[in-house]
């Protein structure tokens, strides 16, 4: 696995009068909800393989993914109280089951109003999504969600994925479904995008493969980065939490299903 590949001349940003972001960064407090994970942290939730998360605090409340099943998404955001939640769009960071298998339960029980997919969707997906009433986005260059809240744009091809960004005071906070085209790719792509430093990095870092000498690598570049904290989780592999761990120290967040994620102007702290 090629890190620092370079991404193909197809996934450069089109639009450079938007390089870099200069809107100001949020101020007040958000929250991260992880809904689906395989790595299961409050006792009544179910993991199983995939990811999903709730971002509220923002003039949106979004979801980035939806996990490989709808049932057990269901399930969990009833236990952690948010299944009446008002959501306003989905992001879906690129086109595997374990990330839009849960889509149809949250087409039909929360009712978003827009779906951004990092792909062309085929009839069947645009016809039955549009007859619910959602409209479909689909964005290869970056994109501003609501106010401070991004959409990095597709990177790679194998396959084309998103990831999301939120602008706040105390930098920013990435958000990563697999991160199938490298996370030092992503990290790379959203620092021509923002003059911000990254306070966070959380998600899927697709490092199951890698071996402890390569983990520590890529570890040690993403803190040349500037990246302050992070929580990988899903895909990243065992090795890759306690090395991660071992590294960021205080700074590293283990995550699962049942985590919540606060970030104030003041503090980053995570309850279950």
């Amino acid at each position: 696995m090629d890190q620092n590949k370079l991404i193909n001349r197809k996934d450069t940003i089109a639009n450079e009068s938007i390089l870099p972001v200069t809107d100001s960064p949020f101020q007040g407090t958000i929250k991260i909800s992880i809904l689906y994970d395989n790595y299961q942290v409050a006792s009544d939730t179910q993991a199983a393989w995939g990811f999903s998360c709730l971002v509220a605090g923002f003039s949106n409340t979004l979801m980035f993914d939806t996990g490989g099943d709808g049932e057990i998404l269901g399930r969990n955001m009833e236990i952690m109280h948010k299944h009446r939640v008002t959501l306003d769009s989905v992001v879906i960071s690129h086109n595997h089951w374990d990330h839009v298998g849960g889509w149809h339960y949250v087409r039909s029980h929360l009712s978003p109003h827009i779906l951004y997919l990092p792909f062309e969707p085929n009839a069947e997906l645009k016809n039955e999504t549009e007859s619910h009433g959602v409209v479909i986005k689909y964005h290869q260059n970056p994109v501003k969600i609501c106010d401070h809240v991004y959409l990095s744009g597709t990177i790679g091809d194998d396959p084309p994925e998103q990831s999301l960004i939120l602008n706040t005071q105390n930098g920013l906070v990435i958000i990563t479904g697999c991160a199938h085209p490298g996370i030092l790719t992503i990290i790379d792509r959203i620092k021509t995008l923002f003059t911000s430093e990254i306070r966070l990095i959380i998600g899927g870092f697709h490092l199951k493969s890698c071996h402890e000498e390569e983990l520590r690598a890529i570890a040690t570049q993403m803190k040349i980065r500037g990246v302050l904290a992070c929580g990988p989780t899903h895909c990243s592999g065992d090795l890759t939490r306690n090395i991660f761990h071992d590294q960021f120290k205080n700074n590293y967040f283990s995550l699962g299903t049942g985590v919540e994620l606060w970030l104030s102007p003041n503090q980053l702290s995570m309850n279950i």
